[in-house]
C-alpha cells in the first residue's frame, strides 16, 4: 500500500462530520461468548456488514472462509461481506457515510485517517471491551496496538497488516567498503556513505519519481528532530496543529546531508526503478517499507539486511519510535448490535485466524502469527525489532497530517530536493496551511 491515503480521505470524510456527530454506539461490553468476545445471545438474529480491501487472489479466501467458520459457529448471525480495493475503500466509504448505511466493521489506517471518523461519531471506542479482555488486548505487538490509542488513552481500533519503514542494505558491498556493522547513529550513517563512496559503490538507490517516497524520510526524521508531544500529540490534531517548530527544518537539514549520495534522476525515477537498481547493486542502501522484504528476499536472497533510521544524538524527537503505522479494524459507532460486532472482531483477529492469512502473506499486528514457514528471516527480525525495541510509532506523515496539510507535503517535496525551495520555505507552506486548518476546527 503506498500512502496517498490522508490526501484522498479528506472530502470523503469530512463533509460528513456534521452529519454523523453524536452518533455514538454503546460502549458497554456484555458477557464474554465462546469466541472470545461478546457474543449475542442464542437466537438473536444478527447481521454484520464487513467491508475490506484485501482482493488479492491470496488473500481474500481466508476472509471469506473465515466469515463463513463464524457463522458456522454461530447460527444467529449472518457475515454480509463487501470487497473492495485499496483505492476504491476511500470512495466506497464516502458514500457509505452519506447514506446513513456505514458497515458494522471496516478497514482503515492509523492516524489521521481514522481520526476522521472518530470526529463524525462513525467509530465505536473499544477501550471498554479490552480493559475487560486483556489477554485479547495484549496479544498484539504494543507498539501498533498504540497507533490506534489517542487522548486520553482511549482505543478506537485494532491492528492488522503491519508496516514500518527501514532501511535495507547490501551485505556484500557493505563487506567490500570495510563497513562492520549496521549504523546505529548519524555519524556513522555518514561514515557508511563516505566509505561506500570510496569503494566505488553509490550509497543509496532513492526515487521520488511517485512523490511519497521523499516525505517518508521527511517524516522519520521529523520523528528524530520534533518532540513527540509536538508532531503527534499537537501537529497530528486538526485543533492545536502548527509545524512551527524548529525541528522541522533540522529534519530537512540532515536530509540534504544525504543527498549527495543517492543515485541520479530522483525525481524522474519511480518505486519500482530504484528497487531494481537495488537488485542490480547500483545503489547499496534503500529507504523502504517491511511489507516489501519478502519480495526483496526474492530478489536479493540473504544477501540483505536492515536498519532503522539512525538516531540523531541530541535531537529533540523520541529516537526509539519507528516511522510507520498499521491498518486495521474499526467498528461502526452506530453499529446496531456493538457486542456481536465485538465478538466477531474478536474472532477475525484470534491467534488462529491471524496465522491463516500469514501463511498466505498478510503481515500480522498479532504477537506470534508470522513465522519463518510463510516469512523470510529479514521480515520476521522486524516484526521482533517492532516489538521488543521499538517504543511506538511515528505514525506515517502523509496520514498524520490533515488533508490539506498533507497536500503541501507531497506537491512541494521534489521542489525541496531541487533545491526550488529552501527547508524553510517549504515548511512556511506547510505553516500556512496549519493555521487554516486549526482555524477552521476552532470555530
Amino acid at each position: 500500500m503506498k500512502k496517498m491515503k490522508a490526501l484522498a480521505l479528506f472530502l470523503a470524510v469530512a463533509m460528513m462530520v456534521v452529519m454523523l456527530a453524536g452518533c455514538g454506539g454503546s460502549t458497554t461490553p456484555a458477557a464474554s461468548g465462546e469466541n472470545g468476545g461478546t457474543a449475542p445471545a442464542a437466537g438473536d438474529k444478527v447481521t454484520i456488514k464487513f467491508l475490506h480491501k484485501y482482493v488479492d487472489p491470496k488473500v481474500e479466501p481466508v476472509f471469506a472462509q473465515i466469515c463463513k467458520d463464524y457463522e458456522a459457529a454461530n447460527s444467529n448471525v449472518t457475515i454480509k461481506v463487501e470487497t473492495t480495493t485499496d483505492d476504491e475503500i476511500k470512495d466506497k466509504l464516502r458514500v457509505l457515510m452519506g447514506s446513513g448505511d456505514m458497515p458494522d466493521m471496516y478497514q482503515v489506517w492509523s492516524g489521521e485517517y481514522t481520526k476522521k471518523f472518530i470526529r463524525a461519531g462513525a467509530v465505536l471506542e473499544l477501550t471498554p471491551y479490552l480493559e475487560a479482555d486483556p489477554e485479547y488486548r495484549d496479544s498484539f505487538i504494543p507498539a501498533f496496538l498504540k497507533s490506534f490509542t489517542y487522548e486520553d488513552d482511549k482505543v478506537w481500533g485494532i491492528p492488522t497488516r503491519i508496516d514500518c519503514e527501514l532501511f535495507v542494505y547490501n551485505k556484500e558491498q557493505f563487506a567490500a567498503a570495510g563497513i562492520e556493522k549496521a549504523p546505529e547513529t548519524w555519524d556513522e550513517l555518514m561514515a557508511a556513505c563516505e566509505k561506500l563512496t570510496a569503494a566505488g559503490f553509490t550509497p543509496f538507490s532513492f526515487g521520488n519519481g511517485m512523490v511519497w517516497d521523499a516525505p517518508h524520510w521527511y517524516g522519520a526524521l521529523w520523528g528524530k528532530t520534533v518532540p513527540e508531544e509536538i508532531m503527534q500529540q499537537q501537529d497530528y490534531e486538526v485543533t492545536t496543529v502548527k509545524i512551527d517548530d524548529p525541528g522541522y527544518v533540522e529534519g530537512l537539514q540532515y536530509f540534504k546531508q544525504l543527498q549527495p549520495y543517492f543515485t541520479p534522476n530522483v525525481g524522474s525515477t519511480d518505486h519500482e526503478m530504484f528497487l531494481q537498481n537495488l537488485y542490480a547493486g547500483k545503489g547499496t542502501m534503500s529507504y523502504i517499507e517491511m511489507l516489501e522484504f519478502q519480495t526483496i528476499y526474492d530478489n536479493m536472497g540473504d544477501n540483505f539486511g536492515f536498519f532503522d533510521m539512525p538516531d540523531i544524538p541530541g535531537a529533540a524527537g523520541d529516537q526509539s519510535r519507528v516511522h510507520g503505522g498499521p491498518e486495521g479494524w474499526c467498528l461502526s459507532g452506530y453499529v446496531a448490535n456493538p457486542d456481536a460486532a465485538v465478538d466477531f472482531l474478536k474472532y477475525m483477529t484470534s491467534l488462529e485466524n491471524e496465522q491463516k492469512k500469514a501463511a498466505v502473506g498478510h503481515t500480522s499486528a498479532k504477537i506470534g502469527a508470522m513465522t519463518e514457514e510463510y516469512f523470510c528471516q529479514q521480515m520476521l527480525d522486524a516484526v521482533n525489532f517492532m516489538q521488543n525495541e521499538a517504543t511506538g510509532m511515528i505514525e506515517w506523515c502523509d496520514c498524520g497530517f490533515e488533508g490539506r496539510i498533507t497536500e503541501i507535503l507531497l506537491k512541494n517535496g521534489q521542489d525541496f530536493i531541487d533545491d526550488r525551495l529552501t527547508a524553510e520555505e517549504y515548511i512556511g507552506k506547510m505553516t500556512e496551511a496549519a493555521t487554516a486548518v486549526r482555524e477552521e476546527y476552532a470555530k
